[in-house]
């Protein structure tokens, strides 16, 4: 039990950072000083647009999308997302967080259908997430440049194997 006890801890610290975070992009101000640019970064927004694309596509539309039809068309965009802003010395968290505001968008859509919404709310997460995506650039290029650098926020030992 005690050995559980820090994992759970790091849990809940993950789970409060990424709402943070997501409350930020959402405010249209998202927070790229506080955002490492670490796989693991990259990784827990990954998760979570999976996740929202998931209950989107498998709860939220009729008929549901099959499973391999769903992670085709959510790995598509993802890779669509890496292929157009990952750049080799270019900090992750641009796409981190891009791959955060289609989670937000999906999220979205998904309260949208479960309250009723009479009109197509597919219409309204495009432009969401439109909107979103493109604050979240505009909001990167502003940053000071070792914001934007590849390493930003990574522990020392990580950054020296990127020379």
């Amino acid at each position: 039990m005690r050995k559980l006890l820090p994992v759970a801890e790091l849990m809940v610290y993950m789970l409060l950072a990424t709402g943070w975070h997501l409350a930020h992009i959402l405010m249209l101000r998202p927070a790229y000083k506080t955002l490492g640019d670490t796989k693991m970064t990259v990784l827990t927004f990954f998760a979570l647009f999976f996740l929202a694309g998931t209950l989107k596509y498998q709860w939220f539309t009729e008929p549901p999308l099959g499973l391999g039809v769903m992670s085709s068309a959510l790995l598509l965009h993802a890779a669509l997302v890496m292929l157009c802003f990952e750049r080799s010395q270019r900090s992750s968290a641009l796409v981190a967080v891009l791959l955060a505001c289609s989670a937000c968008a999906d999220f979205l859509y998904c309260a949208l259908v479960f309250f009723g919404a009479d009109w197509t709310p597919s219409t309204v997460t495009l432009v969401v997430e439109l909107v979103l995506s493109v604050a979240a650039v505009l909001r990167f290029f502003q940053e000071p440049a070792e914001v934007q650098q590849r390493g930003y926020r990574r522990p020392a030992r990580q950054a020296a194997q990127l020379r």
